[in-house]
This record gives structure tokens, sequence and C-alpha cells, in this order.
């Protein structure tokens, strides 16, 4: 870092004695910012849309089976989905009540 005395200005973008050369760069980085805005534009839209893909398929014969971890004492909820008789994935269960903060906990009715 290069330290100036209280007179001096450092060099720089604000400096009224810009040169040719610095002013051609600058405008060549803001041609192409220019340039590229509607790129960066299009992938935003495309990560918002899905990228245009179709939905992920639903498979027909999977069942979500509710139950409870008993791998120790605390019964944690867990969500299974099995197909075609098959375990597949076993997640947690949020509506399980263990799952939900003490505040957060979902009504019963």
């Amino acid at each position: 870092m290069a330290t100036t005395t209280r007179n001096e200005r450092p060099k720089g973008w604000l400096d009224p004695a810009l040169s040719r050369r610095t002013f051609l760069k600058s405008s060549a980085a803001l041609a192409a910012a220019a340039a590229a805005s509607p790129l960066l534009r299009a992938r935003k839209t495309d990560a918002v849309t899905n990228g245009g893909l179709p939905p992920d398929p639903i498979e027909q014969n999977e069942n979500i089976v509710y139950s409870a971890c008993l791998q120790c004492h605390g019964g944690c909820g867990i969500r299974a989905k099995v197909v075609d008789g098959m375990l597949v994935k076993i997640d947690g269960n949020p509506y399980h009540p263990n799952a939900a903060e003490v505040g957060h906990r979902l009504p019963y009715a």
C-alpha cells in the first residue's frame, strides 16, 4: 500500500488526469459487462424456472410409512419411503412432536 503525503492525491478512477489508456480499458470493461448482462439474467431466469426441465416422475407404487426410530431412547419420528415392498429411503418426520421446537409444535385438533 503506497503512502502519500497530505498534499498528494493517489492516482485512481476519480483523478482528473485520467490517461487515454486507462479510459479505453475502463470503457472496454464497461462494454463487456453491458454485453454480458443479458446472459446473466437468462441464467437466473432458468434457475427460477427449473431450467425448462420436466418435473420429476411420480412413482405409482410408492408408499410412505410413518414410524419412530428406536435406536436410542429419543424416539425420533421417521418417514420411510417404500417402493414395491422394498425400503428405499428414510427421512426425518417433520410432523413428529420431537422434531419441532418446544414453542413451534403443531397443534392437534
